[in-house]
């Protein structure tokens, strides 16, 4: 093992010649003899970078231990379709840029001890990920940014992931996948993704009292994982898939929001929360006519839904201001006697027939 320092300003990884000494701010008279290994340290120090927006291109590049702390001159590691491997810490700074590419150039956790990412403010415009070769840990030592956009912005596939409680927003989707065993601890953590993407298996997900947020039309693929803390659909479109479980669904006030729920699938909620308003309705319906269900054992009533194909068990829903769609068993879409229709307009029929009792036959019973 050696420590391993980066000269010479802006080059190639791989330029072990011109670029990686054993010692800081070195000529090539001690010169490390080849590009870094796994079992090196590297470090961009203060004698790295020699001008303003210089930068590291990776072209192959593993290491022990990355450490920019010191580095000057604003530089840039553009990662584009390449991939770092790190087998222990990285530290990077606020003062740098990466920069990567949607096709899957990342800096990928690889090490089988206990390992840590500190970014300092810093956002990651490259791929996040773990390596199947993996089998330690990784756990965030402050809020991680990642603006890449891509499908697997954010992917793992083996080892343990802790967020350390620390603020997690990822403009792509969250991935765990694989079949390898997998634990994400994200304690309190509020993360918030364009998606969401467990299409693997042998996660074990400790919620504690974690929040997912899903911007824009973000898709909520569970995996069935008991229990989800509490999930926040905030975009204008979302799908659910698989039969999840969570402590609180919860749907974004004044936004018109159309929720789709894949036919055949079971929604287990302790506290529900998908009450539109006048002008914003929430759409609940299934991808199909198969239908869908919601379990729930507590009694709910919500306003301006739009719900269609839904079964509820456990209890029954109540639906002012809404919309019955067809094809709902446990829902009681009956106007009340101020109840005002889906528009906003006020229901003469006020939910009573003429002799002054109340109409039953708009209540659909749990099946």
């Amino acid at each position: 093992m050696a420590n391993v320092y980066w000269y010479g300003g802006t080059g190639n990884w791989s330029d072990y010649t011109n670029h990686w000494s054993n010692n800081s701010g070195d000529s090539p008279s001690s010169n490390h003899g080849s590009a870094p290994g796994t079992d090196d340290n590297v470090f961009f120090d203060a004698l790295s970078f020699t001008a303003g927006s210089q930068t590291v291109t990776v072209d192959a590049a593993a290491c022990l231990n990355m450490d920019w702390t010191g580095a000057t001159n604003t530089p840039t590691l553009a990662i584009g379709g390449s991939v770092i491997y790190f087998y222990g810490n990285a530290t990077l700074i606020l003062a740098m840029a990466i920069t990567g590419t949607t096709a899957g150039g990342g800096l990928t956790y690889r090490g089988a001890g206990a390992n840590t990412l500190t970014t300092n403010g810093l956002s990651l415009g490259c791929v996040l990920q773990e390596s199947t070769a993996a089998t330690g840990s990784l756990t965030l030592q402050d809020n991680l940014t990642i603006t890449n956009t891509s499908a697997n912005a954010w992917l793992w596939n083996k080892g343990t992931l802790a967020t350390g409680n620390f603020t997690v927003v990822v403009s792509g989707t969250i991935v765990f996948s694989g079949t390898d065993a997998k634990t994400f601890t994200p304690g309190t953590s509020v993360i918030t993704g364009a998606g969401w993407n467990y299409s693997g298996s042998n996660l074990t997900l400790t919620a504690n009292t974690s929040t997912i947020n899903l911007s824009g039309t973000g898709a909520f693929a569970g995996g069935g994982i008991t229990t989800y803390n509490i999930v926040n659909l905030n975009g204008t479109a979302h799908t659910i898939t698989g039969n999840n479980t969570f402590a609180a669904l919860v749907l974004k006030a004044d936004t018109t929001q159309t929720i789709t729920f894949t036919d055949g699938t079971t929604q287990t909620i302790t506290t529900p929360t998908f009450t539109g308003s006048v002008g914003k309705i929430k759409t609940l319906a299934g991808s199909g006519l198969a239908g869908w269900t919601i379990s729930s054992s507590i009694s709910r009533t919500f306003d301006y839904l739009s719900v269609s194909n839904s079964t509820i068990t456990g209890t029954i829903f109540n639906a002012s201001n809404s919309t019955d769609g067809g094809n709902n068993f446990g829902w009681d879409f009956t106007p009340g006697v101020n109840a005002r229709n889906i528009s906003g307009t006020r229901n003469a029929a006020s939910g009573r027939n003429a002799s002054g009792t109340r109409n039953t036959s708009s209540i659909r019973k749990v099946q």
